[in-house]
């Protein structure tokens, strides 16, 4: 699968958008964009990549690696799925990479929303940094510890 900057390149160029074009329609930055479609910005935040999509008239989910086609729905595809209609908004296929990257989109979102301690937030990275095996042992120590706590 292609990466973001990839894909926005091809969109651009199909559209035969201009970086300033782009930036006009989006109302993102020229620096910005030229940052994002040569890979030196990796994360992109997601309201950047939906206005992006938008003035390029792809969906947020080809944009973002998680469709293939990258056609804007139309207004049969919207009925078939009558929530999104209603949201206008389009609903990506699932996959697991799809719901990997909206967990991690989740992820960054509560991240702005809940404040942690420096305390929490280095234990969260420790706890990261750990190879998947340890981390299962922290999960099974930290249930033993809850466990005793109730008088189980």
């Amino acid at each position: 699968m292609s990466s973001f900057a990839e894909r926005l390149t091809r969109a651009m160029q199909e559209k035969n958008y201009t970086l300033e074009q782009l930036a006009e329609k989006s109302h993102i930055s020229k620096s910005t964009i030229q940052r994002y479609t040569t890979g030196q910005t990796k994360n992109v935040p997601i309201e950047k990549a939906r206005a992006l999509a938008d003035a390029l008239g792809v969906t947020y989910g080809y944009i973002s690696g998680w469709e293939e086609a990258p056609s804007t729905p139309t207004i049969e595809d919207y009925e078939k799925i009558g929530a999104a209609a209603r949201m206008k908004t389009t609903v990506p296929s699932i996959t697991p990479e799809g719901i990997l990257a909206q967990l991690q989109s989740l992820e960054r979102q509560l991240k702005t929303q809940v404040s942690l301690s420096a305390t929490e937030q280095q234990l969260i990275s420790d706890f990261r940094a750990l190879p998947r095996s340890a981390q299962g042992k922290v999960r099974a120590y930290i249930d033993g510890l809850f466990d005793r706590l109730e008088g189980k």
